[in-house]
């Protein structure tokens, strides 16, 4: 069964969270997420993040997967890249179709453009920080 909810590892600045942590850099092919379970916890996957490299003040935003799915986007299981097994094991990425990014080969589009102009600023309209 899928999770319903899906968190994205930000970093706050100042306090606030930014369109930006929705954006894919060049090469990536979807948005890192982590099902939310009640183990590992929320905390425990930012920790993870965390030892993986990533830095600032960090926080996990929640995101319905209706949200993302209503975008068009698929949900597909993926490796994590952190130190923690049971953290890796929850990780995901929000990617555009598989027809989609042929479309976008073939007009010579970058993967990571399309994704940013199209679905960085709904992403982070659909997120909410946990508290």
């Amino acid at each position: 069964m899928e999770p319903t909810e899906f968190l994205r590892v930000v970093a706050l600045r100042r306090g606030a969270l930014k369109a930006a942590e929705f954006r894919l850099r060049e090469g990536e092919t979807g948005l890192s997420l982590f099902a939310r379970l009640d183990r590992p916890t929320p905390a425990e996957v930012v920790e993870a993040v965390r030892l993986a490299g990533k830095q600032g003040e960090l926080a996990a935003a929640v995101i319905p997967a209706r949200a993302i799915r209503a975008l068009g986007l698929v949900l597909a299981q993926t490796k994590g890249g952190t130190p923690v097994a049971a953290v890796n094991a929850i990780h995901f990425e929000a990617r555009l179709r598989w027809w989609r990014r042929v479309v976008l080969s073939l007009r010579g589009k970058r993967l990571h453009e399309s994704f940013n102009d199209r679905f960085a600023h709904r992403l982070y309209e659909a997120a909410q920080v946990l508290g």
